[in-house]
């Protein structure tokens, strides 16, 4: 009887254990999310909400002094949070944190990494921003140059009809926010540790030298996967869509468009006039000849914009990053939605979640 009490018992425990240790093992699964440049570990907060009500896992989500190179930020992961990550965790990376996951992976080990818009074959914006910051400055002088020729009134100078179509768009706010965006650019690329830019052109001796790891990374990180977005539409928008979203983002850039031709056009008004005998053809000449800059510098920040996120030409991108640069391990999904490189984080929840689930094999909810 004691014997068969005891087998019983010994069955039951089994049989309890069992029941209790799958979900115990799925929840002790650790994911580390690794933000990108410029951003923090608040970026992940709708995806992780979405997610852990989905998927059975625990989350780390630091945030990083994003300013540093690559190996630092990977070595501070480590440092800081290698013992909640644990000796295999799942590094999911957006951006820049994607080549910080790889980093991470190949020098403590992974048990796989997602990466998420990430530059895997370089920026070319960390190497072309110059060229976007001289159309701001072109934009901003000619706006300040036609301000101070006018004073507070000078909208009024040009005719009841384009005074309200300019009063509508407010083409100076936008003037000033659209060379501003493109200036900014360059004060966060240069202000910023030259580390990380470097890092992320396009045949850096840090790319390079990741790509020479490529034997030491396939043996620490388990699995490799990636999800390369295009966005619709992607030769337009601009840095608006980066900024703002892709829908947003397109409708801001198709104003300063709008008000591109216009300034064209002002100009051309001013220079027909300054033909025609007026008292002083210079000043129309001079101010005609700014407002035709002016529009031609609002005209040419998109295909600018274009070509300096591109390696040869203008390519097909998430707005930020060129789509064939995304693209690494043996697990490739690619995206074209139109959404930006700046809502990947929010907005690409189910194919982060199909990614954790059938590469990582991530069990869902109960």
């Amino acid at each position: 009887m004691i014997r068969r009490v005891g087998l019983c018992l010994r069955i039951a425990l089994l049989y309890a254990g069992l029941t209790a240790a799958s979900p115990a093992s799925a929840r002790s699964q650790v994911i580390g999310f690794v933000h990108g440049f410029g951003s923090g570990g608040d970026t992940w907060n709708s995806l992780l909400s979405s997610l852990h009500d989905s998927l059975q896992f625990r989350s780390v989500a630091p945030t990083l002094n994003w300013e540093f190179g690559v190996a630092i930020q990977a070595a501070a992961l480590n440092a800081d949070y290698g013992a909640t990550l644990g000796s295999s965790p799942f590094l999911v990376g957006h951006s820049a944190g994607g080549i910080i996951s790889r980093q991470y992976g190949a020098s403590f080990g992974a048990a796989g990494v997602l990466t998420i818009g990430s530059p895997h074959a370089g920026a070319p914006i960390a190497r072309n921003y110059p060229w976007v910051a001289q159309v701001g400055n072109d934009a901003l002088s000619d706006a300040f140059f036609l301000a101070d020729s006018y004073g507070d009134d000078f909208v009024e100078r040009f005719g009841d009809w384009l005074y309200g179509y300019l009063q509508d768009w407010g083409l100076w706010p936008l003037v000033c926010e659209a060379a501003g965006v493109t200036t900014n650019l360059f004060d966060n690329f240069t202000n910023s540790p030259i580390f990380i830019v470097d890092n992320l052109e396009p045949g850096s001796s840090y790319l390079l030298g990741l790509s020479l790891q490529a034997g030491p990374e396939q043996a620490n990180i388990g699995k490799r996967a990636s999800i390369a977005v295009t966005m619709d539409q992607w030769s337009q928008g601009g840095p608006w869509r980066v900024l703002y979203g892709a829908s947003a983002g397109l409708a801001e850039s198709e104003r300063i468009i709008d008000l591109g031709l216009v300034a064209i056009s002002a100009g051309a008004i001013l220079l027909n006039h300054s033909y025609i005998g007026e008292d002083n053809p210079y000043l129309y000449y001079s101010r005609g000849m700014a407002f035709m800059d002016l529009g031609e510098s609002l005209l040419l920040i998109d295909p600018t914009w274009c070509l300096a996120v591109s390696q040869n030409g203008c390519q097909a991108s998430d707005g930020f990053i060129p789509t064939a640069s995304q693209k690494w391990g043996e697990h490739q999904l690619l995206v074209n939605r139109n959404i930006s490189h700046i809502e990947e984080t929010r907005q690409l929840t189910s194919e982060i979640q199909g990614q954790l689930i059938s590469v990582f094999q991530i069990p869902r909810q109960p």
